[in-house]
Parts: C-alpha cells; structure tokens; sequence
C-alpha cells in the first residue's frame, strides 16, 4: 500500500514539472524583448516651467493633487512624468521640449487636461504659467 502512494506521489511530482518549468521560460523570453528603458531611449531635452495652478473658489490647492504629463507626437511620445502640486499652486516641472498634454488632477475636481506647446516658445515658459481649473468647462491658462 505504501509502495502505491509513493508511486502515485511520484508520478503527480513528474507531471508538475514541466508546468513549473513554463512560467520560468515565459518569464526568460518575455525579459529579453522588454522595451528599452527611458535611460536607454533618446528622450528630448527639458525645460524647467513655473507653472502657478489654482482652483475656482479654493485659496489653496487641496492635498492629494497632482499633474501628470505625457509628449505628443512621434519625437516625443516617451516622455512622461508625474508630479504633486505644491499647495500654494506654484510648482516647477522639467518638461520636454515639445509638444506635452498636462492631465491635472486636483481633489474635488473633475480631470482636466491642457496642451502646451513647449518646443514653439521656449522663452514664453521660462514665466509662470498660470493655470485656473474650474468645476465645470476646460481650465483657463492666462498668457
């Protein structure tokens, strides 16, 4: 009787292997054709920007909010970042020179998203930008 569970043990052993094996193998290829990472990619050069974000019928910036950016077109597709917004409004963002879509989240308020067109004016960023996010409709960036 012994004899039989041990066999039938053994034999349940054996079949789990190969399976075990797979993932590791999956795992194996699926590292080698992992993308380049960002240090390795030719990424665009950045622009330090004020940008100064306020919020209809709040004196500051509730915690929690945050901006996230992402660059538009072929040049500058990989370029993303993240950052939490200081609560007096005024924050600093390295962007890439190009063209970058701004999604802002402030605590209360609906998304919001802005397109900035960095590599056109580089000069008119070095001031802050300032960036009023309502309840209702698009934000209002005053130039």
């Amino acid at each position: 009787m012994k004899y039989r569970v041990v066999v039938a043990a053994l034999l349940l052993l054996a079949l789990s292997l190969p399976a075990v094996a797979r993932p590791q193998e999956e795992t194996d290829k699926s590292k080698k054709q992992e993308p380049a990472t960002t240090e390795e990619k030719k990424s665009s050069p950045t622009i330090s920007v004020p940008i100064k974000m306020s919020a209809e019928g709040k004196s500051s910036l509730p915690s929690g909010s945050n901006i996230e950016w992402e660059g538009v077109g072929k040049s500058c597709s990989t370029e993303t970042g993240k950052k939490n917004l200081n609560s007096d409004g005024l924050t600093v963002v390295n962007l890439p020179a190009c063209t970058v879509k701004l999604v802002i989240f402030i605590t209360g308020f609906d998304t919001k998203t802005v397109t900035l067109d960095i590599a056109k004016d580089k000069e008119k960023y070095k001031e802050p930008i300032r960036i009023l996010v309502k309840h209702k409709g698009s934000p209002e960036i005053a130039e």
